[in-house]
């Protein structure tokens, strides 16, 4: 152990001891304990491991951002008991990392030098992280959606796609959809020169969707696309046209790849509509949608404010999307609304929202129609009429602008009475 370190361990359970004795009890009644993390080099990875009190109980929750390059790990219904802690490590690839308790749970976030592909294991009392130090530039392999599921005696029929469509969007884009019969597939997305290839692994393609489909009349880059059988792997090829870029994500048992045509603003660093916000990549598999938000608020700092009849589970593959679109997409797959009031956004189903706002409307209306009608009388000696009908219509008798101090139903009794013809 080198001296930084004992000295960072040292520190480490100085803290820890006297946030033990100062700590409230709500703080140290979580049904798990993060005990302390380390972080090793090993070869062409870096092994970073989070030492609990027990196995978790539920899969902790993880995702990326892009700029600033970083991780966060949730664990839920697990505490800290030093309540926030900073590692530094100072590594080619990992900077630091911060521990904190948030509410019922911890989150362990990951501050890197780059982006970097890892993946996540439990052993025993440890969750560990695998990151690779190797730059994704210098990687042969496409990247992966996920890891193909392992074979089971249930699963005796194998994934197969059910449905290819295509649909232009309304900035130009063109929309591929792939409808699958389960929502487990792996899936492999990678540009090859000027196409875009989708490997789904361990999926069948069926007959009549092994083709070329042409899609050039819909006016976005896509020209065709092609879909074939690959060594027991549905395989499909997008060949667009132009200057463009692509996007994909998962929603369930529906795969989407979005290609874009670039545009010429070279000040404009996400393209879309209107989608401006941090770029994020999420990878859930069957998470709750409560839960989804609320990464989304940890995220963007807002406080959203659910619906109790939000409810469901969703399965999401998100990579390199503003967050602002991930939601939208979130909201669109289960049938939601948001409404933003500052930081406060809240989350309801779509026809919920709308009778909500029905009720407001119409509460609002029969407010109006039964406020008490309060009647005013003026005394007005030595005024002209036409001056008088000026001065209550905004108009001083010198041509200036004059306030108007008076309510609707004073005017016009007064104006029945200086200048009967002024009504209508």
């Amino acid at each position: 152990m080198t001296l930084s370190r004992w000295y960072r361990t040292l520190a480490g359970a100085a803290t820890m001891a006297l946030a033990l004795a100062l700590a409230a009890p709500a703080a140290l009644a979580q049904g798990n304990q993060v005990k302390s993390v380390d972080a090793n080099v090993l070869g062409e990875q870096t092994l970073f491991t989070i030492d609990l009190q027990s196995p978790p109980a539920q899969k902790p929750v993880d995702f990326t951002t892009q700029n600033p390059a970083r991780i966060a790990i949730d664990f839920f219904d697990t505490g800290f008991a030093a309540g926030r802690a900073q590692y530094d490590y100072a590594g080619k690839l990992l900077r630091a990392a911060n521990v904190m308790q948030i509410g019922d749970r911890t989150r362990v976030v990951l501050d890197l030098t780059r982006t970097a592909t890892y993946r996540t294991e439990v052993r025993g009392n440890q969750f560990v992280v695998l990151l690779d130090n190797v730059a994704p530039a210098a990687r042969t392999a496409a990247p992966t959606f996920a890891a193909p599921s392992a074979p089971t005696a249930a699963a005796a029929g194998r994934t197969s796609v059910r449905n290819i469509d295509f649909r232009r969007g309304t900035d130009g884009a063109g929309r591929v959809i792939v409808d699958l019969s389960s929502r487990d597939s792996g899936i492999n997305i990678a540009q090859q020169g000027q196409n875009v290839v989708v490997d789904f692994l361990g999926t069948a393609l069926p007959e009549n969707l092994r083709r070329r489909f042409d899609v050039s009349d819909f006016g976005s880059p896509v020209q065709s696309m092609r879909a074939t059988d690959a060594n027991g792997n549905a395989r499909l090829t997008i060949e667009p046209r132009g200057n463009w870029e692509y996007s994909s994500y998962q929603t369930d048992t529906q795969f989407v790849v979005e290609v874009r045509p670039i545009k010429d603003d070279p000040a404009k660093l996400i393209s879309g509509p209107g989608y401006r916000g941090e770029r994020l990549s999420l990878n859930f598999q069957n998470i709750d949608i409560r839960s989804l938000l609320q990464v989304f608020a940890d995220f963007t700092n807002l406080n959203i404010i659910t619906s109790d009849t939000v409810q469901g589970n969703i399965t999401l593959r998100l990579k390199d999307v503003p967050w602002d679109q991930a939601l939208q997409i979130v909201m669109d797959a289960k049938g939601l609304a948001s409404r933003r009031n500052g930081n406060v956004l809240w989350v309801a189903p779509k026809a919920e929202l709308a009778t909500k706002e029905k009720l407001e409307l119409e509460s609002q209306q029969q407010i109006n129609d039964l406020e008490p009608i309060r009647s005013q009388v003026f005394q007005l000696n030595y005024q002209r009429a036409e001056d008088v009908r000026k001065m209550l219509l905004g108009v001083a008798p010198g041509g200036a602008a004059a306030p108007r101090f008076l309510p609707l139903a004073a005017l016009r009794a007064l104006l029945r009475a200086c200048c009967p013809s002024a009504v209508r």
